[in-house]
């Protein structure tokens, strides 16, 4: 069965009154009351029949815009929502970070949506990600600067706001609306529990905790659970006897939770000083004061970390270690701490 070409979308546009210009953002005609923005031209789009096909030519030019007022407050509430988000204006730049949420905003307004009641830093973040840039190609200026596509008359407005839009731009719209629906559920969803990458190891190396908790808005900013799972472990190569464990040949493979890929990376290395940072750590979570204050004064206990206690036992012919729910519960719980000794040195 044959099917018809896709028709394509051709601008809906109407031919400007005397004095007006085009809103640079939606498009419709503006008359004589307000301001004028000027942007330069650096090209121009031209076909060329003879080979069917289109170039770019460099031109040195201007055109000139005006706003209407409902895209002038989108303006307005950009530069508020900034004002009282002090975190986000100094990350991006403010004057950066107000003209990619002011496009952001145009995106929503040319799918139909006002601004968000609540403008707070999570969802400022999402806007600029999701529509920053569908938002800016959908905008009547982006047909003209800096390069002029072939159909675009500087006489020239949309009929209603919005009209001159393609198939393509709407679409792309969409899909940036659907990520940021999806970011908004995400944000009030209950925190994962991400697990070490599959065909790992499937605890921390180190503290032998079998998932850590992130946020379902992490999850869905790194594009699912695989891809968070590979950014929330470290992966790590070590010798076994580093972590309390026996020498082996070859080294191990494995993987480290935040909390002692951190410490690694202050130690330099896995081993006794990155154990005893997460250690510490643990026990400052469980509320073991006294054990902290003791190690401080130098009763380092022996500390084993699960990898190498893994390894331990089944060598031993013992069945392996499960996972901890619990950073070094097997050793904070099943009480594994023999005499106080220093742990072995990292090679």
């Amino acid at each position: 069965m044959s099917t018809s070409p896709t028709k394509p979308t051709v601008p809906l546009v109407a031919t400007l009154f005397a004095g007006s210009l085009a809103c640079l953002a939606c498009g419709q005609g503006v008359p004589e009351d307000s301001a004028v923005t000027t942007l330069d031209v650096t090209g121009r789009v031209v076909f060329l029949p003879a080979l069917g096909v289109t170039k770019v030519q460099a031109v040195e030019e201007t055109v000139t815009f005006r706003e209407c007022w409902p895209c002038r407050d989108r303006d307005d509430v950009a530069h508020a929502a900034l004002v009282a988000l002090p975190g986000v204006a100094a990350r991006y730049g403010h004057g950066n970070a107000k003209h990619r949420l002011r496009l952001a905003l145009d995106g929503l307004a040319a799918l139909g949506h006002r601004p968000p009641d609540k403008l707070d830093a999570a969802e400022v973040s999402a806007l600029m990600r999701h529509l920053t840039i569908p938002g800016g190609s959908a905008r009547w200026a982006a047909r003209f600067a800096p390069v002029m596509a072939a159909d675009a008359d500087p006489a020239t407005s949309a009929l209603h706001p919005w009209s001159h839009l393609t198939t393509e731009q709407r679409a792309a719209l969409r899909e940036g609306y659907g990520a940021l629906l999806a970011d908004r559920v995400a944000r009030v969803s209950p925190p994962p529990r991400l697990a070490p990458p599959e065909g790992d190891p499937q605890a921390c190396a180190m503290c032998g905790v079998g998932s850590v908790e992130v946020s379902a808005a992490e999850v869905h900013c790194h594009g699912g659970t695989v891809r968070a799972r590979e950014h929330v472990w470290r992966p790590v190569r070590f010798n076994a006897h580093v972590l309390g464990g026996p020498r082996t040949p070859s080294a191990q493979q494995g993987n480290l939770c935040p909390v002692c890929s951190d410490e690694t990376t202050k130690a330099g290395a896995v081993g006794a000083e990155a154990m005893e940072g997460s250690y510490l750590r643990a026990l400052r979570s469980e509320g073991r004061t006294d054990e902290v204050a003791s190690i401080r004064q130098g009763a380092v206990p022996r500390l084993i970390g699960w990898a190498g206690h893994d390894l331990s036992e089944t060598s031993a012919g013992r069945p392996p270690v499960p996972p901890n729910e619990k950073p070094w519960e097997h050793i904070l719980v099943r009480r594994r701490v023999a005499t106080p000794c220093n742990s072995p040195s990292s090679t």
